[in-house]
C-alpha cells in the first residue's frame, strides 16, 4: 500500500472508554447485581435489594454499575436522585426533590406545590395558613412518595463515593431511609464506596439499620467476561484481534474492569487503520494502560494509607511473589498483633489478597512494580522512631506499655499490675524503671505513670491494640508475656 493509499484510510473510532464513571461499550459480568436491584424495585416495599451497597477498589466499576441501575429505574418510571457523598449532601437531596416533583402535575386538596425559588432555597410548601417553610429530608421524601403513590412508582436514591462522606450527614440519610422503609414507602437506596469505608460506616451505632442492607463486592471479572468485554467492542467496530494478543490482554488485565478498558483503548490506538490488532499492539497497549492505572489508581490509593500501612507493603514488595506473614513481621520488627491489624486493613482495601494460611500477596501482578516505585524508601523511613524503639523492647516491657495504653491518661501502677495478671510490685517496678530510663514513660506522682507523649501512646496502641489477658501467677512464678 502506498503512502497516498494509506492517507485515504479512515481510522475506525476507538470503542473503549478508560475514563472513570463512563459506561463501557458492554457491561460484562455485572448483570446479576443489576438484576437483583431492579428486581427489588419491581417487588415492592420490603424487598431486600431496596437497600444495597456496592463496594470495590477504585476502577472496579462501582460508578458504572450505579449508572446502569439508575437507567433501569428510570425506564420503569422511577424518579432518581443521584448524588455523591460530598459536604452538603442532605441539602442537595432536599433541593432536588421539587425539580422531580414539578413534572408530576399533582395537586393535593390541602397543600399545593409552589415550586422552586431562585437561589439556594429550592423547596417550598404552602400550607392553608400561607406560611412557607423548608422541610427536612424525612418530610421531603414523605411528601414526594405520597405524590408518587398515585403513579404506582417510587424514588431511587443513589449515593456514590461514600468514603468521602460526612458521618453526620450519612447518619441523617440512614435514619431517614429507615423510617421510609418502616412506613413501607416506595424508596430504594443504593450506595457505593471503598470496602474499608463502607465497613467503617456500617459499624456506626446510629446506622445499625443499614447493616442489614444487601452488599455486593465488585471483585475481578471472570476470564470469559474479560474476553467478551474485549472482543465484542472490537468486533462491533469492524476489527479483529490476534488470538495470542487477546490472551495476553486478558492475562494482563487481571480481571480489573478499568484496566480492561485501558488495555483495549491503548491497543486499538497503536495502528487504528489496520484490520487486525496484533500482539505488538497489545504489548504496547498493556504498558501504556499499566502506566495510566498506576497514576490514576495506585498512587492515590497509597497516598491515603498510614505510614504503618505503607511499611507493611514495603515489607511485602521485597518479595517477587507471595510473602509470609512471619517474614513481614521480621522486616517490620513488629509483633503478631500489629502485623495482623494492618494485614486486615490492606485486605479490606483490596490492595493485598490472602493466598494461603499465613501468606499474602499484592492483589494483582501489575500492582507490584507501582507499589515498589511509590515506596522506594528504606523501610525504616516509614516506621517512626517511636515505632522502631517499641519494636526493640522486650515482650515484658511491651506488655507493661500495652497495659498502660488502655487508659487515655495517666495510669495507676496497681491497675497495670492487675491487667498483667497480678504482677508483683517488684516486677512492675523493674519494668517501670526500664521504661522511665528509655524515656517511654514519665512518673507524674507516686504510684502513677503516663506516656512521655501522645505520639508514644498511639505508637503503642498501633503495636498492641489491647493487652492479652494473662492468667494469675502462682507465688514465685515468672510472668509469661508471650
Amino acid at each position: 500500500m502506498s503512502l497516498d493509499d494509506l492517507s485515504n484510510v479512515e481510522p475506525k473510532s476507538n470503542p473503549f472508554r478508560p475514563t472513570f464513571g463512563m459506561p463501557p461499550p458492554v457491561l460484562a459480568g455485572r448483570a446479576p447485581v443489576v438484576g437483583e436491584v431492579v428486581e427489588a424495585l419491581d417487588a415492592g416495599p420490603g424487598a431486600p435489594g431496596r437497600a444495597t451497597f456496592l463496594t470495590g477498589a477504585r476502577g472496579a466499576g462501582k460508578t458504572v454499575l450505579i449508572n446502569e441501575i439508575e437507567d433501569a429505574a428510570r425506564h420503569r418510571g422511577w424518579l432518581v436522585i443521584a448524588e455523591t457523598a460530598n459536604p452538603g449532601l442532605i441539602d442537595r437531596i432536599i433541593d432536588d426533590i421539587p425539580y422531580l416533583a414539578r413534572d408530576l402535575e399533582i395537586t393535593e386538596p390541602k397543600r399545593r406545590f409552589t415550586g422552586a425559588a431562585v437561589g439556594p432555597v429550592a423547596l417550598a410548601w404552602e400550607n392553608e395558613t400561607g406560611s412557607v417553610r423548608r422541610p427536612g429530608l424525612r418530610r421531603a421524601l414523605t411528601d414526594l412518595t405520597e405524590l408518587l403513590n398515585e403513579h404506582g412508582t417510587g424514588v431511587l436514591l443513589t449515593v456514590d463515593e461514600l468514603h468521602a462522606g460526612d458521618i453526620n450527614e450519612l447518619r441523617v440519610l440512614g435514619t431517614t431511609i429507615q423510617h421510609c422503609f418502616r412506613e413501607e414507602r416506595n424508596v430504594a437506596f443504593l450506595g457505593a464506596g471503598l470496602p474499608t469505608a463502607v465497613s467503617s460506616l456500617l459499624s456506626d451505632n446510629v446506622l445499625t439499620f443499614l447493616r442489614r442492607a444487601e452488599r455486593h463486592h465488585l471483585g475481578p471479572l471472570e476470564r470469559d467476561d474479560v474476553e467478551y468485554a474485549l472482543v465484542q467492542p472490537i468486533k462491533a467496530a469492524g476489527r479483529s484481534v490476534e488470538p495470542a494478543a487477546l490472551e495476553q490482554a486478558i492475562e494482563a488485565s487481571a480481571g480489573y474492569p478499568f484496566l480492561v478498558q485501558a488495555i483495549g483503548y491503548h491497543s486499538w490506538r497503536q495502528r487504528p487503520t489496520e484490520q487486525v490488532i496484533s500482539l505488538g499492539d497489545v504489548g504496547v497497549g498493556i504498558a501504556a494502560a499499566h502506566e495510566r492505572i498506576g497514576r490514576l489508581v495506585i498512587e492515590p490509593a497509597l497516598q491515603e494509607l498510614s505510614d504503618l500501612d505503607r511499611a507493611f507493603l514495603a515489607a511485602m514488595v521485597v518479595d517477587d511473589g507471595p510473602s509470609r506473614m512471619s517474614d513481614i513481621r521480621d522486616r517490620m520488627g513488629a509483633g503478631s498483633a500489629l502485623a495482623g491489624r494492618y494485614r486486615g486493613r490492606l485486605l479490606a482495601a483490596d490492595i493485598i489478597v490472602s493466598v494461603d494460611r499465613g501468606i499474602v500477596d499484592i492483589a494483582a501482578p501489575w500492582m507490584r512494580e507501582h507499589v515498589r516505585r511509590q515506596l522506594d524508601v528504606a523501610l525504616e523511613e516509614l516506621l517512626s522512631d517511636e515505632h522502631q524503639a517499641i519494636a526493640r523492647l522486650s515482650r515484658a516491657d511491651r506488655a507493661f506499655l500495652a497495659a498502660m495504653a488502655v487508659d487515655d491518661g495517666p495510669s495507676r501502677i496497681r491497675d497495670i499490675r492487675d491487667r498483667l495478671g497480678g504482677a508483683t510490685a517488684d516486677h512492675a517496678s523493674q519494668y517501670r524503671r526500664r521504661l522511665l530510663a528509655g524515656a517511654f514513660i514519665v512518673a507524674p506522682e507516686r504510684g502513677v505513670v503516663d506516656f512521655a507523649s501522645e505520639v508514644v501512646r498511639e505508637a503503642v496502641r498501633d503495636h498492641i491494640p489491647r493487652p492479652a489477658p494473662i492468667e494469675p501467677r502462682l507465688p514465685g512464678q515468672e510472668i509469661d508475656f508471650g
